[in-house]
């Protein structure tokens, strides 16, 4: 959103915006299904909805999860347990997380503590601050406003890596 909608910005106006939505359910687990087949593992159903019910449809965290499966021939469940200390995803998510003023920080850092949706009022800041920081947060696409002045982290798994 930033790139595309601040007139300071190179790409000001210039593309159509389009948000790719984490997969559905369906797609999740036939993706993941798939993955498995190819490389010769057997995955009981229970351990891929174990699987999605903890990342959500997120493509980047189902490929995480399965090449870890893959190659380190642990359990799923023990996987799955230690995927909010994952080096690979903590890399990721301090790297994106390095973009946002310590206003938006604290501000999602709240909202995680929120269990991951809330009113801005709800906070614990000043409501001009957390305004701004939730702006900055959705122009990121950290944050998504589900209904009138409520908002939500979008990804479960940023939500449980910053609890943690």
């Amino acid at each position: 959103m930033e790139l595309l909608s601040s007139r300071n910005q190179p790409f000001y106006q210039f593309f159509y915006l389009m948000r790719v939505n984490p997969f559905d359910r369906k797609t999740s687990v036939e993706f993941l299904r798939k993955g498995f087949e190819l490389n010769g593992l057997k995955i009981s159903d229970r351990e891929i909805e174990l699987i999605v019910d903890e990342v959500d449809g997120f493509p980047a965290w189902l490929n995480l999860v399965g090449i870890k499966i893959i190659t380190e021939r642990r359990s799923v469940k023990e996987i799955v347990e230690s995927l909010v200390r994952d080096v690979n995803l903590a890399t990721a998510l301090e790297n994106d997380l390095k973009k946002l003023s310590p206003t938006a920080r604290a501000v999602l850092r709240s909202l995680a503590k929120l269990g991951g949706t809330g009113r801005p009022k709800d906070l614990g800041i000043d409501l001009l601050s957390a305004t701004r920081g939730l702006k900055q947060l959705i122009n990121y696409g950290f944050v998504d406003n589900e209904k009138r002045g409520i908002y939500r982290i979008i990804d479960p798994m940023l939500m449980k890596y910053l609890m943690s």
